[in-house]
């Protein structure tokens, strides 16, 4: 899939400094680290897509049956992953798209200010249709799976002349300036039976990653604004349609993966590769009883599970992040990866404890199902931290 990928990184050095236990437990020596968002690792975007052959009025674009993966990737960014699904493949038969916003004419400007049910009409008198939501996302990511609909980046120039910028498939505008109506609808997060209408796109005062072609937006069909606009398909309509997010599954359950792949996974990251030699889960009954005992914890009380395994995390029904502590080489580790589909993962965040040997034990409760806590020593100041899923629907991994 060629859509750029953004991946952040946060490591900590760790370095010198002591953390002690409550009053009367063991003295140890403990790690320190100062914690700094990384540069995002992107891929080289490649330019905006500009229009080589200017749109005729009326003229239509015909898209051919395929395959294409919808939705986007955990931790891209700006995605809303209560409406946006995870790289879901999808197979749609062939449909024509209006090339420019109805009335399709570059003489003419954009209609807009019509509720959905207005622009419905619109349409069928022209003998064609509302697209669906899945229809124009694949007009908009074109053959190449573009994560904008005039390539891997988003340019401002696009909003401000929406028909110079072109989709793989040669359709302009999609996403540039206008939201959209589509004849697809979903429910809200939370919503129940409530149903409500489907736009794609955005507006110039939009924010940039609004742009992206799997950004959906919910929407009273009722609504009317100067710019929300749409477009006309023809063709009979795909029946495919994005499923509501999957309920019910526990926020945490403890999982397997296998070394091997987390070494090629840490392996492909420069800030990690030189920590890969010698990883090893830490021995769970053991590293328990360790922790403990250096926070003069003896037992804790129940709620928390403790546990060296990786640990599968929800913290929004629709994201799965593993959460690993790993011993390597005069280092420890704790790690969050994505979890996409057919085993593969993504690297979110990770802290990196040098010249710590461990044992790292995670611990979870069903009472705060935003974090997963880590430490090397139990409710000691400095030896501890936390996995955090934070408003702006990013996975940090923080030292305390």
């Amino acid at each position: 899939m060629a859509a750029s990928r953004l991946i952040p990184a946060l490591l900590a050095a760790s370095l010198l400094g002591c953390g002690k236990g409550n009053p009367g437990s063991p003295q140890r020596t403990g790690p320190t680290s100062s914690v700094s968002l990384l540069p995002l690792d992107e891929v080289d975007a490649g330019p905006t897509r500009k229009v080589e052959r200017s749109a005729g009025a009326g003229e239509r674009i015909k898209i051919p049956a395929g395959s294409m993966i919808a939705g986007s990737t955990p931790g891209d960014e700006g995605r809303d992953p209560l409406l946006e699904p995870t790289l879901l493949s999808v197979d749609l038969g062939p449909f024509e798209i209006d090339r420019l916003p109805f009335p399709n004419d570059p003489a003419q400007p954009p209609r807009t200010g019509v509720t959905r049910d207005e622009a419905r009409s619109l349409c069928q008198q022209r003998g064609g249709r509302l697209c669906t939501e899945l229809e124009w996302e694949r007009a908009c990511k074109g053959p190449g799976g573009d994560l904008y609909g005039a390539g891997n980046r988003w340019d401002p120039t696009c909003a401000q002349t929406p028909a110079s910028c072109a989709s793989g498939f040669n359709v302009l505008a999609l996403g540039a300036a206008l939201r959209e109506w589509t004849d697809s609808d979903a429910s809200p997060p939370g919503g129940g039976d409530r149903r409500l209408a489907i736009a794609r796109g955005a507006s110039p005062s939009e924010e940039d990653t609004h742009h992206r072609c799997a950004h959906r937006t919910l929407l009273d069909g009722s609504s009317k604004g100067q710019e929300l606009g749409f477009r006309c398909c023809w063709g009979p309509p795909n029946a495919a349609a994005i499923p509501p997010p999957k309920t019910g599954e526990p926020s945490f359950r403890k999982v397997e993966i296998d070394l091997k792949t987390i070494s090629k996974i840490l392996a492909a990251s420069p800030r990690l590769a030189p920590f890969v030699k010698d990883l090893a889960f830490f021995k769970e009954e053991e590293a328990i009883k360790v922790v403990l005992q250096r926070g003069d914890a003896g037992t804790i009380k129940p709620g928390p599970v403790l546990t060296t395994a990786p640990v599968l995390w929800s913290p929004v029904p629709t994201e799965e992040v593993v959460v690993l502590a790993l011993k390597a080489k005069n280092a420890s580790l704790i790690v969050a990866l994505y979890r996409l589909a057919e085993d593969h993962y993504r690297l979110a965040s990770s802290l990196v404890l040098k010249d710590e040997p461990g044992p790292v034990v995670l611990s979870y409760t069903s009472f705060n199902k935003k974090r997963v806590l880590w430490s090397t020593c139990w409710e000691c100041a400095g030896e501890q931290g936390a996995v955090e899923y934070r408003d702006g629907k990013r996975l940090v991994v923080v030292h305390h």
